[in-house]
């Protein structure tokens, strides 16, 4: 309840479109604070911050950050348009394109990987954009991103 700063809903229903209650931002932590409780070692999270403006989101993300530092878990997340301040919270970073591995390791290190493959970001640009913009720029460049995985990985 205190991780995911959900004390002053105690005595709130939930609530639907019908009854008013709890509001999205709310929900949401409801709905992971019940996966909480059971302590997994490992928290699966399908876009969890898709539908809360930016500051819930981002108060979402660094709770979980938070909760992983001081608990010694694991959080497994899918991100749709992640914020910098978002994207620089997560300690891996693993890059699917059409199903193949585009980058996995350390998410300080990701513009490293880019730029000694010749593509560096442009200064104060949001690193998530980059990447997905490099991603989806064109076959040539993305099998050029894959490959470097791939010689990375040794496969």
């Amino acid at each position: 309840i205190d991780v995911l700063d959900l004390r002053g809903c105690l005595d709130t229903i939930i609530g639907d479109a019908l009854v008013r209650g709890l509001s999205g931002g709310e929900k949401k932590r409801a709905n992971i604070a019940c996966e909480l409780i059971t302590d997994p070692a490992i928290i699966l999270l399908d876009e969890p911050t898709s539908g809360l403006d930016y500051s819930i989101a981002l108060s979402l993300v660094k709770t979980l950050k938070q909760y992983t530092t001081e608990r010694n878990k694991m959080v497994i997340t899918t991100l749709h348009q992640p914020s910098s301040q978002m994207f620089y919270q997560f300690d891996k970073l693993l890059l699917m394109s059409e199903g193949e591995l585009a980058y996995f390791g350390d998410s300080e290190n990701v513009l490293t990987f880019f730029k000694d493959i010749s593509m560096p970001m442009t200064e104060h640009y949001n690193p998530a954009d980059f990447i997905v913009e490099k991603l989806r720029e064109d076959e040539k460049t993305r099998r050029k991103i894959v490959d470097a995985a791939d010689a990375i990985r040794g496969t």
